[in-house]
């Protein structure tokens, strides 16, 4: 065994090559503490979660930082997966998944569930849609580019 990690009051052993430190940080987001993985929620004191990732990735590149909250909206899992989060994880989640998503991030850098994957997938769809409604290049008439030109000059 090479570390215990206690998640939801439930202890489980890392049995893996490399030793896996996941400390409780209270206090608020502005706190410096030394770590390789860092478990925050989406709201956090004194702070917006989406902005705290954005500062905490500038400062700590290697960090994995794991979104652990009760927030599944699609939106907020993709501002904060682009933001720089390694995984987003719900509260309801088994600890076991947990577990693995802390362990894969460490090795593998990103860990993708189910709910990051349809997120993603949905934006995805949201894009094509928007790009279908435009699919060839708009043609202006020589009168529409007067016009145009005439208010690009600023004399209407």
């Amino acid at each position: 065994m090479i570390a215990v990690v206690k998640i939801a009051g439930q202890q489980f052993k890392v049995e893996k090559d490399q030793t896996l430190y996941v400390p409780h940080l209270p206090g608020n987001a502005g706190d410096a503490v030394a770590l390789d993985v860092l478990l925050m929620d989406a709201r956090i004191p004194d702070a917006d979660g989406i902005n705290a990732i954005a500062r905490i990735r500038k400062e700590y590149q290697e960090l994995r930082i794991i979104v652990l909250t009760m927030y599944d909206d699609p939106q907020l899992i993709n501002r904060m997966m682009e933001m720089g989060a390694n995984a987003y994880l719900t509260k309801t989640s088994d600890p076991e998944e947990i577990c693995e998503a802390i362990m894969t991030c460490v090795k593998e850098d990103f860990y993708f569930n189910d709910l990051v994957n349809q997120a993603v997938l949905l934006k995805l769809q949201r894009k094509r849609k928007i790009r279908q409604a435009y699919p060839q290049t708009v043609r202006f008439t020589e009168k529409e580019m007067r016009i145009l030109q005439l208010i690009a000059d600023d004399k209407t």
